[in-house]
């Protein structure tokens, strides 16, 4: 009885769950969070269990170049490639 009063007293409950700890995965050159995230499949679904994974996209869109190994040969506006700097 004095712990659940303790827990109740200092705010913290242990029925509340508990937040997994968050992973913020960043995708390479020419590439988008959506591309990330689909490559990495088999990892995020067993990652996807202890923790909380957020995929970013880069903020500057870039041209595809015929010389650049990694760029993606179209799809919808998730898949345009990306950049950070």
């Amino acid at each position: 009885m004095i712990q659940i009063a303790y827990l109740l007293a200092t705010g913290i409950s242990e029925l509340a769950p508990m937040n997994k700890p968050r992973i913020l995965c960043l995708h390479g050159k020419f590439q988008s969070g959506s591309i990330f995230s689909n490559k990495i499949a088999g990892a995020r679904r067993k990652l996807a269990r202890e923790y909380d994974l957020h995929f970013l996209e880069g903020p500057i869109i870039l041209t595809q170049n015929e010389n650049e190994s990694n760029a993606c040969d179209g799809g919808d506006d998730t898949d345009i490639p990306r950049g950070w700097w």
